[in-house]
């Protein structure tokens, strides 16, 4: 003969469901709730009472059932059996259940007990409670009260709470039944300070001055070899030591009295930080010539307005759109759904190479396009992406 399977089930909980209070019936019967697991095939489960069968299940597929019960004012054990083709398991190890204890006037005390959604999260920490598994076995219960740790408290079977602080809050809960009898049950929730996204120390830009003479008293200076490594510069100020001064990358100034200038310039980027850097320039004033004075701009470059419209699908997060010239910055737009801009920059005479890039809040910068010509008398230049 096989012999029996002998996987045997785990009694897994019970639920008392009292017809009548127990101090004023204690021998009438009671609804018992039985769940198990099994892993084995059976025709039938059997429940015994202190080893005497109780009731049988032959829904198989269920593992659980409720049967009619005496139970005594002590602890009572409980036993499962599996029945198959080869006969009956051995019974599974005991589950004692035992009643709550009474007050002095034969009440039962409720039991307290709820759940949690959460236990551990970020600030702010939203955790909801729910309070159904609290019971009471001779009456019913009339009063759930919480009381949350960070000083706050709630009522209901079921509620909700948001944590604002971090540290470990523990929540308590107070049932109360129908004859003023209160249990608790407290379980603790750990909440953290929330991540904060840090981004990389700004770094400041440089400056520097470029001087070309157009007279003896006549200069042209510009910073267009001035760089922001993470951003862009976005202001230039001039300083020509004779109470004159000038924005922009690129200036011209003549000076009315001889001698030697200090010339200072003061670059700042999109985040705040500027650079500084200085030079000297010396000058000498000269009898009015009958020609002209050699012109301000070289022969070799013109002042031009320059337009470029592009195309840039991925706008999130951006902060800047910028037009360099040589690896030049331009001129630059902070509007993320620009999609044109216009600007005077001085160029050389003949076809020109821009490129457009955007950048977005964290400094990254991305090719727009590059390789963009500029020829003088067109209208308009445009790149796409």
């Amino acid at each position: 003969m096989k012999p029996v399977q002998r996987y045997l089930p785990l009694f897994l909980a019970t639920l008392l469901t009292v017809a009548q209070p127990n101090h004023l019936a204690a021998a009438a019967p009671k609804t018992i709730h039985v769940e198990w697991e099994y892993g084995g095939t059976a025709d039938s489960f059997r429940l015994y009472q202190e080893g005497s069968l109780l009731c049988e299940s032959r829904d198989t597929k269920t593992l659980a059932m409720d049967c009619e019960a005496f139970i005594a004012d002590g602890p009572t054990t409980f036993t499962m059996t599996a029945v198959g083709r080869y006969g009956e398991t051995p019974h599974s190890a005991p589950f004692t259940l035992a009643p709550p204890a009474r007050d002095e006037f034969g009440n039962s005390t409720p039991t307290a007990s709820f759940k949690t959604n959460v236990t551990t999260g970020q600030t702010p920490l939203q955790v909801t409670l729910n309070a159904s598994a609290s019971s009471d076995r001779d009456g019913s219960l009339i009063d759930y009260e919480w009381d949350f740790g960070d000083g706050h408290v709630g009522s209901g079977k079921t509620a909700s709470h948001t944590f604002y602080h971090p540290g470990t809050h523990t929540i308590t809960l107070t049932v109360t039944d129908n004859e003023a009898a209160t249990a608790t049950a407290s379980a603790s929730i750990t909440v953290k300070e929330t991540r904060r996204t840090t981004y990389p120390a700004n770094k400041p830009p440089t400056a520097k001055i470029s001087v070309t003479p157009t007279s003896s008293s006549s200069y042209q200076f510009h910073a267009y070899d001035s760089e922001d490594a993470d951003g862009v510069i976005v202001g230039y100020s001039w300083n020509f030591g004779d109470g004159s001064t000038a924005q922009g990358p690129y200036a011209e100034h003549k000076f009315t009295k001889p001698g030697t200038h200090i010339i200072a310039l003061i670059t700042q980027d999109d985040e705040g930080a500027t650079a500084r850097a200085r030079t000297s320039v010396k000058t000498t004033i000269t009898l009015p010539q009958k020609k002209d004075a050699a012109p301000i701009i070289p022969p070799k470059t013109t002042r031009h307005k320059v337009t470029v419209a592009w195309d840039y699908n991925n706008r999130t997060n951006i902060k800047a759109f910028r037009l360099y010239y040589n690896n030049r910055f331009v001129c630059q737009t902070t509007n993320p759904k620009a999609t044109q801009i216009s600007c005077l920059a001085t160029l050389e005479n003949g076809p020109m190479t821009f490129a457009m890039k955007a950048v977005d809040k964290k400094g990254k910068v991305s090719l727009l396009s590059q390789g963009l010509t500029y020829s003088p008398g067109s209208k308009e230049n445009s790149a796409h992406d």
